[in-house]
């Protein structure tokens, strides 16, 4: 970071009052740059000695990896590996398998479609079960060796990442079949002193399916997104990490991105997940969780500088087809019988949280209203997210050439910390000269050039000139007369 850079102090200072341990930003604005900032700030933990941020440092997404495996079945459709987001996901499912595995008991003869839980309308319950332990205390046995969904209910899965095996976790869960396993939470003692079954914990907790019918209700799901690797596997025959890697993140060169810390390149700088700990900082160390679609995708802020340049052109055609891109971006919400929401009531496009311009007045996000208000909002697609040791945020509006990323590696400081940041980067002045970034031309004093002075005007001249400044950073033409 260069001395004097007036960008990178204000977006410092406002990392400083957030008391954001790490941070790592990509913003580009294309009415007023000529290349993205993407840089990075703070330390990768809690040890004063330890490394300094950098835009290559890898940081968990959170719920920001919603979209990224949404983006995987926008490629399943484009590539006819399915053949409509309105298929029934039973139709991917091995016969042998049963349909308990794809259907909501309470309705089995409804179909829950891909479309459902691209758009959280599965009917299938937010969360995966939580359990009590020997003790009686809150655990979380889906994640591992650390973390857990909320502090107080800590992580008690497999000592070691990653947690893999969806298929047989998610049958496990979802059935009474005796004779499929789980290495997730395996020998962990519950309160009463028996072993962690998990379809009987579900049916303790009210199983893992709402009562009314799939599509009938926007409801978030993290455990029907945690469910899509498995789905995706038995699509293609492919693991949902080689798929990711072959059709999202290789084609845009994002090296730097995997669904699992092992998948990274060796020697990766990663940021290590910490929490505010009074007024300094508590680290909680790398973990993970078995329904890691919902939220445990590493990347980098060079690597969403990729995503976010390729998402200016809707993805296409790198990723997809010109008319996915146009899908991606639109409401994909669909009630019981199918028929599309409202647009003011659509919240959901393929995993995005959806905008447009009538959004400046309904949203109730006041970064948004107030550090985008000037944008147009037109397509606009944004996510955020939030896991012990991690704060993220990403905003793309195609129709005005913008996109912000934000990173962090810390919580427990303030639940709005990275749309905060998020804010301060779209507020902050640019630097006035920087390697990548465009250079303001120096403020001259223009030269008239005299027109021939008008027939009916004798003795006054009309004078033209033009002149670049850091608030008219295009040529700027005026004309006295």
């Amino acid at each position: 970071v260069a001395a004097g850079d007036r960008f990178d102090d204000a977006v410092s200072a406002e990392v400083s009052r957030l008391s954001i341990r790490g941070a790592a930003i990509t913003f580009f604005d294309a009415q007023r740059m000529e290349a993205p900032l993407t840089r990075g700030y703070g330390k990768v933990s809690s040890d004063p000695s330890s490394a300094a941020v950098t835009s290559d440092t890898t940081f968990m997404l959170a719920s920001v990896s919603k979209p990224f495996a949404a983006s995987a079945v926008a490629v399943l459709v484009d590539t006819g590996a399915i053949a409509s987001i309105d298929d029934d996901i039973c139709d991917v499912i091995p016969l042998d398998y049963g349909t308990k595995v794809c259907r909501n008991p309470n309705h089995p003869t409804m179909a829950v479609t891909w479309r459902m839980i691209l758009t959280h309308r599965s009917s299938m319950k937010r969360s995966l079960p939580f359990a009590r332990n020997a003790n009686g205390k809150s655990i979380s046995p889906t994640y591992g060796p650390s973390g857990g969904y909320v502090t107080s209910s800590p992580a008690a899965g497999n000592p070691t990442c990653p947690l893999e095996g969806v298929v047989d976790f998610y049958r496990a869960l979802l059935t009474d079949d005796a004779d499929v396993e789980t290495s997730v939470g395996a020998g962990v003692i519950l309160q009463g002193g028996e072993e962690l079954d998990w379809y009987d914990l579900a049916q303790s907790n009210g199983g893992m399916w709402h009562p009314y019918k799939p599509g009938a209700r926007n409801n978030y799901s993290n455990a029907a997104y945690g469910y899509l690797p498995a789905l995706i596997q038995f699509a293609t025959g492919t693991s949902f990490a080689e798929f990711s890697r072959e059709h999202l993140f290789g084609p845009l060169g994002m090296d730097h991105t995997a669904w699992f810390r092992e998948d990274l390149p060796q020697g990766t700088h990663e940021a290590l997940p910490v929490e505010k700990d009074g007024q300094g900082f508590l680290d909680i160390g790398h973990y993970c969780f078995i329904d890691y679609t919902s939220g445990s995708l590493r990347t980098s802020a060079k690597d969403l500088e990729a995503w976010g340049n390729a998402m200016l052109d809707y993805g296409a055609p790198t990723l997809w087809s010109t008319e996915m891109g146009d899908e991606i971006v639109s409401c994909q919400e669909r009630k019981v019988n199918n028929m599309p929401v409202s647009q003011k009531d659509c919240k959901f496009g393929y995993g995005w949280i959806l905008l447009d311009n009538s959004k400046k007045i309904t949203t109730t996000e006041g970064w948004l209203k107030q550090g985008f208000k000037d944008y147009d909002w037109t397509d606009g697609i944004w996510h955020d997210g939030a896991e012990v040791g991690s704060q993220t945020n990403i905003l793309i509006l195609p129709k005005a050439g913008v996109y912000v990323a934000v990173l962090t590696n810390t919580d427990l400081n303030s639940e709005t910390a990275s749309q905060q940041l998020t804010k301060a980067i779209v507020d902050a002045p640019l630097p006035a000269s920087d390697p990548g970034t465009p250079t303001s031309a120096p403020i001259t004093t223009p030269t008239p050039v005299p027109n021939a002075a008008p027939t009916n005007c004798p003795g006054k001249s009309e004078f033209v000139f033009s002149l670049t400044t850091d608030k008219f950073p295009k040529e700027t033409k005026w004309v006295l007369k």
